[in-house]
């Protein structure tokens, strides 16, 4: 009669050594894994650290007269780090889709009107936006360094819409967008390679701006490009 006998090396991965020796590599991926994530937590921190170190000498800007409608809101657009920017949703039939979204129109010393973003075509929005530019931006004074006294829907808390088409940022300003958005986001600087980023600005077409009772003023694009802000002559 045959008498049937296990290879010797079949239950080889079974073996005290051979399960000592995987629990070991486990313990030490999981070690390894603790440290990435460590290091990045340490890297946002110390961006944190240094964006809010910076801000103490950095330039203020006043909030403008309520009657100043293009310097309000020019101001707001410079003063506010992020903002809802809502699309035509692809994902949903086209009903309108809000993302709170960080932006940025320049370095805080230097105001330019345009907001720009640092967006990844992961992003609900830049898949709308890549199948239809139009959109709007909205900001308010309640989430700047002002804040306000009354209640968020109060007109005289300002408040600015802006639509237009959301577009990528050409060649030639890609150093000028970088630097206005990594100023003041520097965490983005650590945001994944992989997940395909890339700069878009805001081509502004109206604007709708309430600061006082009363309703909305018009004012044109041009008006709005043209105005500057005025610096705190105190600092």
């Amino acid at each position: 009669m045959w008498h049937l006998h296990s290879h010797p090396f079949a239950d080889s991965a079974n073996t005290p050594v051979a399960l000592s020796t995987a629990r070991a590599s486990m313990s030490s991926l999981r070690a390894a894994l603790k440290v990435v994530v460590l290091l990045a937590a340490l890297a946002t921190i110390a961006a944190r650290e240094l964006s809010g170190s910076s801000k103490s000498s950095q330039p203020t800007f006043p909030r403008p007269p309520y009657k100043d409608y293009p310097q309000m809101a020019r101001w707001l657009v410079h003063l506010n780090d992020w903002g809802v920017v809502s699309t035509s949703s692809v994902s949903m039939g086209g009903v309108a889709f809000g993302n709170v979204l960080s932006m940025s129109d320049g370095t805080v010393a230097n105001s330019t009107g345009v907001p720009m973003f640092y967006l990844s075509r992961l992003d609900l929005s830049t898949q709308d936006l890549l199948v239809n530019s139009s959109c709007s931006l909205t900001v308010t004074q309640l989430s700047t360094s002002e804040g306000c006294s009354t209640d968020p829907e109060d007109p005289t808390c300002a408040k600015l819409t802006l639509t237009g088409q959301m577009v990528l940022v050409g060649e030639t300003e890609q150093e000028d967008a970088q630097a206005a958005l990594f100023s003041r986001h520097p965490e983005m600087r650590t945001w994944p390679a992989g997940h395909d980023f890339q700069f878009w600005k805001l081509q502004v077409h109206h604007l709708f701006l309430l600061d006082f009772y009363g309703g909305a003023p018009d004012i044109s694009v041009e008006e709005y490009y043209a105005a500057t802000l005025q610096m705190d002559a105190s600092r």
